[in-house]
């Protein structure tokens, strides 16, 4: 049988030899609850850095003048952390490590701001649509552990309709006015 996904063990085992060829004899096998998964996970670096982000997405949205808008992206974030903190941004290609669609939006968020500032245009509403932009790929893709694959949902709807979804539920569980 093979060990559970995302269950680390401490391997106890000898270098042996046999027709030539070196082999490793198990001796002792058995789990280790205190080992922390994220060491193992596949990330653009330390885990505080992607604490950093999600903390620095935090602040762009507290900073924001409009309510609403504030309110929309604190909710989507807070309630959505879990999935913010290891979800990537694709299977391959772009972004594709633990926490990669976090660390994405605040990036494409930082630029948004600072071409908005730039061209006069409204700051809250580009930092928000681009911390949201993909909020749908938090339901496209998943991590066990191992490997990226796509949900079910990534599979038969497009993340851009699932993150359309994600923002109306929001509003519509907060009061705010369709328009």
């Amino acid at each position: 049988n093979l060990p559970p996904v995302n269950t680390v063990y401490v391997v106890t085992c000898n270098v042996g030899e046999w027709a030539g060829a070196k082999q490793l004899n198990v001796s002792k096998m058995v789990t280790d609850p205190n080992t922390d998964l994220n060491s193992f996970r596949p990330r653009i670096g330390p885990y505080d850095l992607v604490l950093g982000y999600y903390d620095e997405a935090l602040c762009m949205i507290d900073s924001m003048e409009h309510p609403v808008l504030r309110a929309v992206c604190m909710d989507i974030y807070q309630g959505l952390k879990d999935a913010w903190l290891t979800i990537p941004a694709a299977k391959g290609i772009h972004h594709a490590y633990v926490a990669g669609n976090l660390i994405h939006c605040v990036n494409v968020a930082k630029l948004a701001a600072s071409i908005a500032h730039s061209l006069k245009a409204n700051i809250d509403l580009c930092v928000a649509g681009a911390l949201l932009h993909d909020v749908g790929k938090l339901l496209t893709y998943k991590w066990d552990g191992i490997r990226i694959d796509m949900t079910p949902y990534g599979q038969l709807v497009d993340h851009i309709v699932l993150g359309m979804n994600v923002v109306s539920g929001t509003c519509e569980g907060l009061g705010v006015p369709a328009n």
